[in-house]
């Protein structure tokens, strides 16, 4: 079955390369193909494909001294080499595989001709003389999996000459492009040993961008010129940015971190290239005269959410196409996770700047203290943190977040305008610290508005087993869940994630609960509530401050271009960061000035500010406040409600 898959592999390699040659122009042989010679080879080659390796020998050592010279003398000497090379016999296959390319270097025949002779060379312990094989090969115009073969040979050749790992990079950064050009596909017909996987090369990338020893000449050793625009040459760009830092080139650096940022918005690096770019100064656009700072998450485990900001934060000012902005911004950027760096002191380098305002910290461990600095040091910062009470620390703290108070009160403006019938309702909560302010909320807000919470019941979090314990707790019972044949509220609140309310619904439908609205908090927009409630979550409503399918011109022109971008669709956290910078670039329009008092006075003044994650207003303490989406499942897909 392997010999099968092999010579598969090189019918289809041969294939390609042919195709490949007659765009770059076949050198010309001595004499035409006739049919008789075609007729002839084709015998031969019937019977290599047939596994019949000595007869097909004998045929190709009579085609070569019975014809003359043309592009098939030399395939018959390939395959003679195919044959050898089968039987382990690596010194005759490589005196085939050199007479198929010495005298006239055709490029159907040269470069699996000089690969396999590297191979075979390799079979003998010459890794050396493998290495030195392969360099002449033209890699641009073969197959993705020829050229992974090749890459991968390198690398494996060159450890085994002792060859330092750093050495093999170049092979390594090809061998990503090899993988990304789609050649994984295709390496299941190659055996294992004779190909790097993907991840091995990854990771050996990854530790060389960590290796301070490479200098700025061993990365201008590489083909910079070949990886340029392919995911090779994201890495590559920034160690050599990293490598000209070292060497206190920081002009230099600076342009190539500029270029690279350009290049690669989505590459693993970017936000890492960004804080290069801050460590000495630069900035993406320079001669700008705005300056924004950004403390955001960038490196450990929680890098994921600060660049999602980031990229939302970048969008707004314009900083890649078709994003627009006003022009004219800076952003300078801080690492919230700097180990051994205060979140104080980032506030206080960037008030250094002159930054007008900071977006950030994210998470709730830093943002007392952030806010407490940003105050002392009168600088609007505008956190995107879960935090409580961190807007009252002072009148330069904002905080932009959605608070479970702004999603229980959309829901409930929502019912007494378009559902003015329901009264009476139902909660069912996680018993924990979250499910129980739900809870109290919701039970409050419905209270204000004539309605009333007639009965709740709380479940263990954390679990995907739900019926015992419900009918533990009443849900079924007269005197708590149900009257008669019907329930006797209106409907039932359900403030949990989407998975878990997947669970649930279902569960009650069978337990005898049937026909009720359901409602929900914005841990529910998620295509997961579809694809776990199905049927049974029909007509639920819910919010959320973010809905990427929103009919909104505004949403939707942010949907498209930042999703064009960055080749991915944004979430509610690019959708904060982006509706931050927006708030923080109308305040300085609103002025026409970068002061920051008038920046402060211009953000405690906005009303209605038509965001992209709803229409937020600071109230006197700082808090966002902000009219969210109610959505609804419809026909099986999330919609606006009406």
């Amino acid at each position: 079955m392997k010999r099968i898959l092999v010579l598969v592999w090189i019918a289809a390699i041969f294939s390609g390369c042919a195709g490949a040659g007659i765009s770059r122009g076949v050198p010309a042989y001595p004499n035409p193909e006739t049919s008789e010679m075609k007729l002839a080879f084709t015998a031969a080659y019937d019977l290599y494909s047939a596994g019949k390796f000595g007869e097909a020998d004998d045929l190709f050592a009579s085609y070569i001294s019975t014809y003359p010279y043309t592009e098939l003398t030399d395939k018959a000497r390939f395959y003679r080499g195919e044959m050898a090379f089968s039987r382990e016999d690596y010194k005759t296959a490589i005196s085939f595989y050199r007479a198929a390319y010495l005298q006239i270097q055709s490029p159907a025949v040269v470069p699996m001709a000089r690969f396999k002779a590297a191979l075979s060379l390799h079979r003998l312990g010459d890794e050396s003389g493998a290495l030195k094989e392969m360099q002449p090969i033209d890699r641009s115009s073969q197959s993705a999996i020829l050229r992974l073969r090749i890459d991968s040979l390198g690398v494996i050749a060159s450890r085994g000459s002792g060859l330092a790992p750093g050495k093999c990079i170049g092979w390594m950064l090809s061998i990503l492009d090899d993988y990304s050009a789609g050649a994984g596909h295709k390496s299941s017909s190659v055996p294992a040993g004779d190909i790097i996987s993907e991840d091995e090369a990854l990771s050996s990338v990854r530790a060389w961008l960590g290796d301070e020893s490479v200098t700025v000449a061993d990365v201008e050793s590489l083909p910079l010129a070949d990886f340029k625009g392919k995911r090779s040459g994201g890495y590559a760009d920034y160690k050599y940015a990293e490598t000209l830092v070292r060497r206190g080139d920081s002009q230099r650096a600076a342009e190539i971190l500029r270029s690279y940022i350009s290049s690669y918005p989505k590459h693993e690096y970017y936000a890492s290239a960004r804080l290069l770019l801050a460590d000495f100064g630069g900035e993406v656009a320079e001669g700008a005269s705005v300056k924004v700072g950004l403390i955001l998450p960038l490196s450990g485990k929680f890098a994921v959410y600060g660049e999602s900001v980031l990229k939302g934060v970048e969008c707004a000012a314009g900083i890649f196409q078709p994003c627009s902005g006003p022009g004219g911004t800076k952003l300078i950027v801080r690492d919230e996770m700097s180990p051994g760096k205060s979140v104080s002191s980032m506030i206080d380098e960037l008030a250094d700047e002159n930054v007008v305002a900071i977006i950030g910290p994210l998470m709730s461990n830093t943002a007392i203290e952030a806010a407490s600095r940003a105050q002392q040091r009168k600088v609007p910062l505008i956190t995107l943190s879960q935090r409580d009470g961190v807007a009252a620390i002072g009148d330069y703290v904002f905080r932009n977040y959605v608070s479970p108070s702004a999603e229980v009160s959309t829901l409930v403006d929502y019912l007494t305008t378009k559902k003015s019938g329901m009264k009476k309702f139902f909660v069912l909560y996680p018993d924990n610290k979250k499910g129980i302010e739900y809870k109290d909320l919701f039970a409050s807000a419905v209270a204000a508005v004539g309605g009333k919470v007639v009965g709740s019941s709380s479940y263990a979090p954390n679990q995907m087993e739900f019926a015992g314990e419900l009918r533990g707790r009443g849900m079924l019972e007269n005197t708590a869940g149900m009257v008669g044949s019907g329930p006797y509220y209106d409907a039932l609140f359900i403030p949990d994630s989407f998975g878990v309310v997947g669970y649930i619904v279902p569960t009650l439908s069978l337990m005898g609960v049937k026909q009720t609205q359901l409602l929900g908090i914005s841990r529910w927009n998620d295509k997961g509530l579809l694809e776990r409630g199905g049927e049974f979550v029909e007509g639920a409503l819910f919010v959320d401050s973010f809905f990427k399918d929103s009919k909104d011109p505004f949403v939707m022109s942010f949907v498209k271009n930042f999703t064009e971008a960055y080749g991915v669709e944004p979430t509610l956290l690019e959708a904060n960061g982006y509706d931050a910078m927006r708030m923080i670039s109308t305040a300085v329009q609103r002025i026409g000035s970068s002061g920051r008092d008038g920046v402060r006075d211009s953000l405690l003044g906005m009303v209605d500010f038509h965001g992209v994650a709803g229409k937020i207003t600071f109230d006197a303490g700082g808090e966002a406040s902000r009219r969210l989406f109610v959505l609804t499942v419809s026909e099986g897909r999330i919609q606006e409600a009406q």
